[in-house]
């Protein structure tokens, strides 16, 4: 347990135990005063056989729309006429309609300034084809393995993105450098569910991608704030579940890894096996530069200049196995 700073460990893990899909699912608070991520997970919609849906929400100025978005996202999607209609990228885009209207309402009515992260992921299997349908709004993430190696399966909605700002700016607005870029000068995404007070300009309209998934290459989906992609990126991220024996304990050592790595923010890891899951099927091994950015965090990094090449003194993924049982 780091002393140095306040760790209120909230953590949860989990699996699906009759369905095609097992998941785990872990969620601390780290370094932040506050534990404003949250996350949602079933291996069994109703309506619908092998339909499962899995999300992690990263709120920010409260925790009151990621709690909102958690409690209603999965309902308005099956309550959508997209559903309904087995039309699951219309059923997604409903659903964040709806939670992001009905929240907005809220807001208004109380004076609510929170907003919310949202990637939500849904796996439909009809016999031996299994499809993976994912939406998001933000820098919340969903990285899949495939053959071992990590594919992107969303890209963060950041300001300085050349179509992101084009649309700001075409709506009126702006997108400044303040520490980062941010719109408005504030927020350091471009799209969010609730942030009330910079609408339109920071838009709730999900971007989704659908993709069938190969039955024999395709190991298992990573849903996760950017409290693990600040520290790690989609390889590392593959490389540390990929190290561990089930997805429940791959859930527990991202995100007890990226703390141990130099995290600020609260961290929160959905892992869901595919077809192709294997436990444990190999062992993270980083560069030794690696290894000492690990060791160090990025804290420890700016202090030494970025930290030269040099000779590991610590295995880094027995390190990391070993911080994660510690916690």
């Amino acid at each position: 347990m780091h002393k140095l700073f306040a760790w209120n460990l909230a953590k949860t893990a989990s699996r699906g135990a009759q369905a095609a899909n097992q998941y785990g699912s872990s969620s601390i608070q780290g370094r932040r005063p506050s534990q404003e991520d949250r996350f949602f997970a079933t291996d069994l919609l109703p309506g619908k056989r092998g339909c499962s849906f899995y999300a992690v929400y990263d709120g920010h100025g409260g925790d009151r729309a990621a709690t909102y978005a958690t409690d209603s996202m999965h309902k308005h999607f099956v309550k959508s006429s997209g559903y309904k209609a087995n039309d699951i990228a219309k059923a997604l885009q409903e659903a964040f309609h709806a939670t992001e209207l009905e929240f907005l309402n809220i807001a208004g009515r109380e004076g609510l300034r929170d907003g919310t992260t949202a990637v939500c992921a849904v796996l439909q299997t009809e016999g031996t084809e299994t499809t993976l349908t994912i939406a998001h709004v933000g820098d919340s993430r969903g990285v899949l393995c495939r053959a071992g190696f990590a594919v992107a399966v969303t890209e963060d909605h950041k300001p300085d993105h050349p179509a992101e700002k084009a649309r700001i700016e075409a709506l009126g607005g702006f997108v400044s450098f303040i520490g980062c870029w941010r719109a408005m000068g504030i927020l350091a995404m471009s799209r969010a569910i609730g942030d009330l007070f910079l609408k339109p300009y920071v838009s709730a309209e999900p971007e989704i991608k659908s993709l069938a998934l190969d039955a024999k290459e395709d190991e298992f989906l990573v849903i996760a704030s950017d409290g693990v992609f600040d520290v790690f990126d989609n390889d590392q991220v593959v490389q540390i579940v990929r190290s561990a024996p089930s997805p429940e304990q791959g859930a527990h050592l991202l995100t007890s890894s990226a703390f141990a790595a130099g995290s600020l923010d609260n961290v929160t890891a959905v892992v869901v096996a595919l077809r192709g899951y294997k436990a444990g099927a190999e062992p993270f091994v980083p560069s030794p530069r690696e290894e000492v950015r690990l060791r160090l965090g990025p804290v420890g990094m700016a202090l030494r200049g970025c930290a030269p090449e040099e000779p590991s003194w610590v295995n880094s993924l027995d390190w990391l196995h070993k911080t994660a049982l510690c916690a």
